[in-house]
């Protein structure tokens, strides 16, 4: 284990990716009028733009962080949802636009930027049978969790106000 951990580092270091990567909003609070569009900025500082990829997020109201929208720098822009996302490298910044703002957009939104060329999945398998006695040979475990574990996550960023 301890050599494949070493190995993981000096790919890393090999391929010339530094980890010093910093995200900065723009403004704390963005306050909009439902029905009006919505961007947020990320400002980016240090790292390998060619190895990245951007990431938004949202915190729900159990407090867990869920990710509204993803885009690697392969592809410039991208739309899912009412969401349209794009890198700017040219101003070195991650945009989220909002298309049309509604009640279920308020909250708190995060940005976060990881390296797309070492992510590595974990799938966790739980209450799995200790025997085929009295089971039925279609049933299959279900899976507990599934997380991805990126290289480099950051800072909240927007605070998106409902106007009344």
């Amino acid at each position: 284990m301890l050599w494949t951990c070493a190995l993981f580092h000096l790919a890393i270091c090999w391929a010339g990716v530094s980890l010093d990567v910093i995200l900065e909003s723009e403004t704390k609070t963005l306050t909009v009028l439902l029905g009006e569009p919505a961007t947020f900025r990320c400002n980016v500082t240090g790292g390998n733009w060619k190895n990245y990829q951007m990431s938004w997020y949202k915190r729900n109201e159990n407090n867990f962080l869920i990710l509204v929208y993803r885009l690697s720098n392969n592809s410039n822009e991208n739309v899912r949802g009412n969401f349209k996302g794009k890198i700017d490298t040219s101003k070195n910044q991650y945009v989220l636009n909002i298309q049309k703002a509604t009640i279920k957009d308020v909250g708190t939104y995060y940005c976060g930027s990881d390296i797309h060329i070492a992510t590595v999945l974990i799938l966790i398998a739980s209450n799995l049978p200790e025997s085929n006695q009295g089971s039925r040979s279609d049933e299959r475990p279900s899976l507990a969790k599934m997380q991805t574990t990126p290289e480099v996550m950051h800072h909240p960023l927007y605070n998106l106000n409902r106007n009344i």
